[in-house]
């Protein structure tokens, strides 16, 4: 019996990356013109009001100005959804929480307030994560109510649970509301998925070796590392904590390409990703007469001309109406519907055009119509025999024709590029091992720099000296290539390398396999003689006595992360609150040490109901 159906997903990282999602329209509370430059955002309405980092009102929210706002934002620029960020909203949320009020009496929109998504400091950075978040919304829809119609058909019964960027679990109701938060979820849900497969709750670090990229994590304890400062995706800032994540554009798909060298007497160049390239022996079973043209070039290698590489196949993705194309570029999709996959210089002579730049093949690449082939590392296993999934022969005529470009030969070729493959793996696993988070750091420091150094000194040798890092937690390999690269990148690294059973499907398991875990923050400040506020993420309150107003605090944090919790869909679940007091130092004549604040934060920790 299916007790929860687990889903992790790339649409957020991927949305941000490509810049798309619905039109939002976004209210500025008390910001001015200068925040502009830092916005993401065009559809943007200033509204007079403030609230001073104590929490207290110091300007009026203008009601007649946030409703003509709300109104144009939703008229003139035909929002779908609208984000409301106002300053120091994280002390006192109430101007936020007054323009939601006022948008829901004017339009049927959705609305996302700042506060409810983050209680870091910095307005900027809460009001681009809530307008990403609103934008976001249409998408997530989409997307779980396709996930609702096959489990209605299959799994009636099975609640759907979505994994978040920082590893755990929520109801896919609470992911409608804030899909932001699964910004990292597929990372986020193979880095739990290595903890369940190794069955560890200690230190390790994970690479998940992918078909495009390979990306490296850290666990402390069972729990992933997550950027403390906040998920960075797409050269955008977001002010929520996901996994800490570095990634590398390499994996078992990465297309191999070999250069010709103008200069006398100097090698070919070898160049590997970051573009992904479908493998030669996966198209040839697919499509029997790739093979074909590969074998004609073996005996014309001539015509397969100087700019491009003897791999370098087209195929038909989709056919996409609402795409303007131009005349060459239609010509081209209707050869490849009608005749199948063809290498670019064929394609080029079928097309009647001069050079194959002309036919736009790279827009449609990168608009997903069109598919580039070519040769992989995934190919070069096929040909050594590690891997018998597809087409073999294919591969291996493939690498021959590339063989002939290299002058080393077909043994240096293979040879060369999975000893390129360990090193950057290597440098990205070292790379990730010192940014652990305790480590000082030094400004002159280059950490990217330190592990190129230290894995090619550990892989050649030095004449006087010789850097050997040694990685002090396991090694954990994720992915279907790990098995094939890993051994050589854990020798480098002086690493104990876990390989587990079924860490090809690690995604998965940790995508059914994660917990619930829910975060929360109270604040007690002294704000002034005699007086005591207490801010939490829904309001705050003001209190003459210290005692009273932690006691307060105390209630709230368990009623938010009760709430909370249930809310992302935990069944039992267990609380751990702690409290921290600061102090300043005074004279001794005025009494010594003065209260300067208590920091309350909790955590809501349970599985998800079944």
């Amino acid at each position: 019996m299916v007790r929860l159906v687990g889903l992790s997903t790339t649409l957020a990282t991927n949305a941000l990356v490509e810049d798309r999602g619905g039109r939002v329209g976004l209210v500025l509370i008390g910001m001015d013109e200068t925040n502009l430059a830092a916005l993401h955002f065009s559809r943007v309405r200033h509204v007079p009001g403030k609230i001073d980092i104590s929490g207290r009102e110091s300007q009026p929210l203008d009601i007649a100005a946030a409703t003509a706002a709300i109104r144009e934002l939703i008229e003139r620029e035909r929002a779908e959804a609208l984000a409301v960020a106002g300053i120091s909203s994280i002390r006192n949320p109430i101007h936020e929480l007054a323009v939601r009020k006022l948008a829901q009496s004017v339009g049927d929109l959705p609305v996302v307030c700042g506060h409810e998504l983050s209680q870091q400091l910095g307005a900027v950075d809460r009001a681009n994560t809530a307008a990403h978040n609103a934008r976001l919304l249409p998408l997530i829809r989409r997307l779980i109510d396709s996930v609702h119609a096959v489990l209605l058909e299959r799994l009636p019964n099975a609640p759907l649970y979505i994994v978040k960027g920082d590893g755990t679990l929520m109801d896919h109701r609470r992911a409608l509301e804030r899909p932001i938060e699964t910004v990292a979820s597929g990372p986020a849900a193979s880095a739990v998925g290595a903890r369940t497969l190794t069955a560890s709750e200690s230190d390790m670090l994970v690479l998940d070796v992918g078909g495009t990229t390979s990306d490296a994590a850290m666990l402390h304890e069972g729990r992933p590392i997550l950027r403390a400062t906040g998920a960075e995706v797409g050269g955008r800032h977001l002010a929520f904590p996901a996994l800490a994540l570095s990634t590398e554009g390499l994996g078992g798909d990465s297309r191999i390409a070999v250069r010709l060298n103008h200069r006398r007497g100097k090698p070919a160049l070898l160049a590997l990703g970051p573009e992904r390239a479908i493998p030669l022996c996966f198209l040839a079973t697919q499509y029997p007469p790739v093979h074909e043209q590969l074998k004609q070039f073996l005996e014309t290698p001539d015509k397969i001309g100087y700019h491009h590489q003897p791999g370098d196949f087209l195929v038909l993705i989709a056919r996409h109406a609402g795409l303007p194309l131009r005349s060459n570029q239609a010509r081209m999709l209707d050869i490849l519907e009608s005749e199948g996959p063809m290498h670019l210089s064929w394609l080029a002579h079928r097309a009647d055009v001069m050079d194959s730049k002309l036919l736009g093949w790279e827009e449609l690449v990168r608009a997903g119509l069109v598919g580039l082939a070519g040769l992989t590392p995934t190919d070069l296993w096929h040909a050594r025999g590690d891997l018998r999934l597809w087409n073999a022969a294919a591969a291996e005529t493939a690498l021959t024709l590339y063989a002939q470009r290299y002058a080393s030969g077909r043994e240096a070729l293979i040879s060369d590029v999975f000893s390129l493959m360990t090193e950057r793996l290597a440098q990205l696993v070292l790379r990730k091992a010192l940014d652990e988070p305790e480590r000082p750091r030094e400004e002159d420091w280059d950490d990217a720099a330190f592990a190129r150094r230290a894995v090619a000194e550990t892989r050649r040798g030095g004449r006087w000296v010789q850097l050997r890092p040694r990685l002090q937690a396991p090694l954990v390999g994720l992915g279907a290539p790990a098995a094939l690269l890993l051994p050589e990148v854990a020798r480098v690294l002086d690493a104990e390398l876990r390989l587990p059973e079924h860490g090809a499907v690690a995604n998965a398991v940790g995508a059914a396999s994660a917990r619930i875990e829910i975060a929360a923050s109270v604040l007690v400040k002294d704000s002034g003689v005699g007086c005591f506020t207490v801010h939490t993420p829904h309001e705050q309150a003001e209190f003459d006595n210290l005692d009273a107003a932690k006691d307060h605090a105390r209630k709230r944090l368990r009623e938010i992360l009760e709430e909370m919790a249930m809310r992302a869909g935990a069944g039992r679940f267990t609380l751990d609150l702690r409290e921290e007091d600061h102090f300043i130092q005074g004279p001794a004549h005025l009494g010594g040490t003065t209260f300067l604040r208590c920091d309350l934060v909790g955590r809501a920790i349970g599985l998800p109901k079944a």
